[in-house]
């Protein structure tokens, strides 16, 4: 099965998932205090220059799972053109960029399982409020796992009507990818309704 994990193992994966977590909370709560789009900029740049420590083929897929985040920069940055404040555009799509790298490297490099517990134990004091814990923790794991059979599946239909029609697709491939997708949601929630106890 496809998983949002580097296709070659790191030193990063030795290092305990929730000291991993605990380093991304801080970090991610930290960036929204600095508001130079220089050192924005530079922390950026820290990041892909870690990835690039580990290896080309690390820091290609690294790349490849920013390319999600294009329309909604390229949105910020049109609606920051538009109204004169093009810094503060530039410093929240820095923000949005690292954020995402930052959490993208502590996923790709971590065990879904720990991931779960940790989700897991966050949660625990929701447990008196009869919130299923674990069916949370699931939905969680699942959408992480979804995320790269997406970009496959995009991947796919982009090269299939590029054959077909010899033309770049835009909005042509958004409702064919929907569908599969919601027809792989589906067949995950038949699954888990007849493997599990859990109501889905």
């Amino acid at each position: 099965m496809l998983a949002l994990r580097y296709p070659q193992q790191t030193w990063l994966e030795k290092i305990p998932a929730s000291l991993k977590m605990a380093l991304l909370a801080i970090a991610t709560s930290g960036i929204f205090f600095i508001d130079s789009t220089k050192i924005m900029f530079l922390l950026f740049v820290a990041t892909i220059s870690f990835q690039f420590l580990f290896g080309w083929q690390i820091l290609k897929f690294s790349l490849g799972l920013l390319k999600p985040l294009l329309p909604f920069v390229a949105i910020i940055a049109f609606w920051h053109l538009f109204t004169g404040d093009l810094t503060q555009g530039l410093l929240i799509i820095l923000r949005l960029l690292l954020i995402f790298n930052l959490a993208n490297i502590v996923t790709c490099s971590t065990n879904m399982g720990e991931i779960s517990e940790i989700i897991e134990k966050i949660l625990s004091p929701l447990r008196f409020t009869k919130i299923n814990i674990q069916a949370v923790s699931l939905c969680v794991i699942i959408f992480i796992r979804f995320t790269p059979i997406v970009l496959e599946r995009h991947k796919i239909l982009h090269l299939a009507y590029k054959c077909r029609s010899g033309k770049r697709p835009s909005w042509q491939i958004i409702l064919p990818l929907i569908l599969t997708v919601m027809d792989d949601a589906d067949h995950v929630a038949q699954s888990l309704r007849s493997r599990s106890n859990l109501k889905v």
